[in-house]
């Protein structure tokens, strides 16, 4: 099975292909912050569309976002989640979201691990070299959470 992790955001989305505990594919979509919203969005999308297709993975497993006081940075990224559960939902893809503490929790083994804690483990369970983008290995643990949580217990 295939799973596609993400860690959204509307500035940087890292993502990460996994299968049978191997990493296939990562990246990094970046958007240009002086683009208006709807060109970021579009952009997002075309991207996610793009790997969606290319790799055809079995579930999307994506890390939920949170907020913080600031309401219009709140909107912006809530619009980039939507952006990218509605590209997976048109091609009918289930998307499977996860809290960062329990992503943490099930990768580094600690729900308080820092992005340096996560990138070790990651780098670690798939056999990896130093990946120096930490939204790309945050994508890998919200893959590899969600082969440790849903598809590791229904096998």
């Amino acid at each position: 099975m295939k799973i596609l992790g993400l860690d959204v955001g509307l500035l940087k989305t890292g993502w990460g292909i996994i299968k049978n505990h191997k990493c296939i594919g990562h990246g990094l979509i970046k958007t240009n912050p002086k683009s208006p919203i709807e060109q970021r969005l579009a952009l997002l999308w075309s991207n996610i569309m793009t790997i969606l297709q290319n790799y055809s993975p079995d579930h999307v497993a994506i890390e939920q976002t949170f907020v913080g006081a600031n309401m219009s940075s709140g909107i912006r990224l809530g619009a980039a989640y939507g952006t990218i559960i509605s590209t997976a939902g048109l091609l009918k893809i289930p998307v499977f979201p996860y809290p960062t503490k329990v992503i943490k929790q099930h990768i580094a083994l600690k729900g308080d691990a820092s992005k340096t804690d996560i990138a070790e483990a990651v780098c670690y369970t798939l056999k990896l070299d130093k990946i120096n983008q930490e939204d790309t290995t945050d994508a890998l643990a919200t893959a590899l959470c969600h082969l440790k949580l849903f598809i590791d217990k229904t096998a």
